[in-house]
This record gives structure tokens, C-alpha cells and sequence, in this order.
């Protein structure tokens, strides 16, 4: 009996280990799992009762929905008093030349006209009970006012066991700067998220909408927000960061939040950016 209660000994001591769930493996199930519908039926039962009455409520949400989704586009678009016909260009880096802001009418003091832009950053990111973010991005944009981003993100999170875990996150979008000024820039893209771990790789859509700000030298304010999805989870991330720039080095801090599947990836972060 002797080997009997030496298994027994050892899944005492193995079933904290097996049963324990960090966010990361929570995150691999919410992707994973593909969510009952149950509620079609119910929808289509009662859809008939109601087709009769609601020809002019839907006409009216309509024109809302249109005008809600438009809004975030038009207004900055309008306050920033924007003109699509006017050309702009780039200098090296924010406030170069002593000039306000970023983006200009007027070439740079050699006389090159820059229609091209690109900045590399990398951060790191931690919540302080267990989970580090390590991340690197990239944006380059032209005077045609579109552009190509990717962002990288490897989460490592200790467990209670001592040992560790760990997936990574990425994304890529074809991005349009909707509203252009030389203190502030709006920007919007549509592209595609991949989560990858040991494990297997996941894909989804994304949507990103942000703004950098450029209020006075040598300050910079940038703030994003991303909706998509990966595999069966959805994902929502917004963060904002604040830099101070010397030249075309730009040292920030901030925060970021992340949830993929209901789970919180988030936490303070710090990162250096090179803008050229």
C-alpha cells in the first residue's frame, strides 16, 4: 500500500499546481472558446409580432447610427479646421526648426520637402502582481495621409508555482489621417490581430482610432483606442502616454488596458521613441 499512498502524497501536492489559472491561460480559453447561440430562435419568434410597428423607429436609428458613427470623424475633422486640398509635409521630428507642432505647409530650413514620416518605439509595461508587458511599434505615414502601423506585445506572467507563462500579441493596420493639424493629428485603420503562443496562433479583426497632440515644446500627448477581436474573444485596448521629446528622441509614460475574452491585461508603462 506503500505506492498507493505515495500517489496519493503526490496529487496533494501536484493539485495546486494543475488547478492553477493565470490571466494568460484565461485569455488562451476566452479565444478559444466559441460561444453557444442560443438566442437566434427567440429573435426570430418575436421579430414577426413587431415588423408592422417599427418601420419608422428603424428609420430613425438609422440616421443615428449614421450620424454616431460619422461623429468621431467629421467633428475633429471640423474643430481642427482641416483642408484636404492644402499640402503638408514633415520635418525631422516634432517642433524642429523651433516651428509649432508637427506637420508643415513649408519646407525645412535645407529646403527638402519631407512626404514621408516613420517612428519606433519600445516600452515595457507591468501590473505589479505578476504579469510583464515588454512591447515594440512602429508607424510610417506620408503626405497622402496614409500609412502602415504594427505593434508587438510579449506577456510574461509569473504563477503562485514559480513557474512562468507566456504568449505574445500583434497587430498591423493601413491607417488614414482623417484630421491634420500642426498641434494635433487624428488618425483611423483597419487591420488584423494575431495571437501566438506555444500552443497554437490565433487571427482576428481590428480597428484602431487615435490621436497624437502636440501642445507645446517639448511635450507629447498620445492616446489610442483598438476594437476587434482574436479567435472567439473580443478585444478592446485604450491607452495614453506622455513624452518629452529632445529632438527626435521622445522618452513617455503612461498606461495601458487591455481585454481579450473579459480579461484584464493592463499596467503602467514606460518606453522610448525614436521619431525620424
Amino acid at each position: 500500500m506503500k505506492w498507493m499512498a505515495a500517489f496519493v502524497a503526490g496529487l496533494a501536492v501536484a493539485a495546486p499546481v494543475l488547478a492553477q489559472e493565470g490571466r494568460l491561460q484565461q485569455v488562451r480559453e476566452a479565444v478559444d472558446h466559441k460561444p453557444d447561440d442560443t438566442s437566434s430562435n427567440d429573435r426570430s419568434d418575436s421579430s414577426s409580432d413587431s415588423d408592422s410597428s417599427s418601420g419608422d423607429g428603424d428609420s430613425l436609428a438609422g440616421e443615428l447610427f449614421i450620424y454616431a458613427f460619422l461623429a468621431p470623424f467629421a467633428l475633429p475633422h471640423a474643430i481642427l479646421e482641416d483642408d484636404f486640398s492644402l499640402d503638408t509635409f514633415f520635418p525631422r521630428f516634432p517642433y524642429d526648426n523651433g516651428q509649432p507642432g508637427y506637420l508643415t505647409a513649408q519646407s525645412n530650413g535645407s529646403g527638402v520637402r519631407r512626404g514621408w514620416a516613420g517612428r519606433v518605439s519600445v516600452e515595457n509595461g507591468n501590473d505589479f502582481d505578476g504579469l510583464n508587458r515588454t512591447g515594440a511599434q512602429f508607424l510610417l505615414e506620408t503626405t497622402t495621409r496614409f500609412g502602415v502601423q504594427g505593434r508587438f506585445d510579449y506577456f510574461r506572467e509569473r504563477l503562485d508555482c514559480g513557474c512562468t507563462d507566456n504568449l505574445s500579441l500583434g497587430s498591423t493596420e493601413l491607417t488614414y489621417r482623417f484630421a491634420q493639424h500642426p498641434n494635433m493629428q487624428m488618425s483611423a485603420g483597419l487591420g488584423l490581430n494575431v495571437l501566438d503562443d506555444r500552443f497554437r496562433t490565433h487571427y482576428g479583426f481590428n480597428f484602431t482610432y487615435g490621436a497624437d497632440i502636440f501642445p507645446v515644446k517639448p511635450l507629447v500627448v498620445s492616446l489610442s483606442m483598438d476594437a476587434g477581436n482574436v479567435g472567439h474573444a473580443g478585444l478592446f485596448r485604450a491607452r495614453g502616454t506622455v513624452g518629452v521629446l529632445y529632438r527626435g528622441l521622445e522618452l513617455f509614460t503612461g498606461y495601458d488596458y487591455l481585454n481579450i475574452g473579459g480579461v484584464d491585461l493592463q499596467g503602467p508603462l514606460a518606453g522610448l521613441r525614436l521619431w525620424f
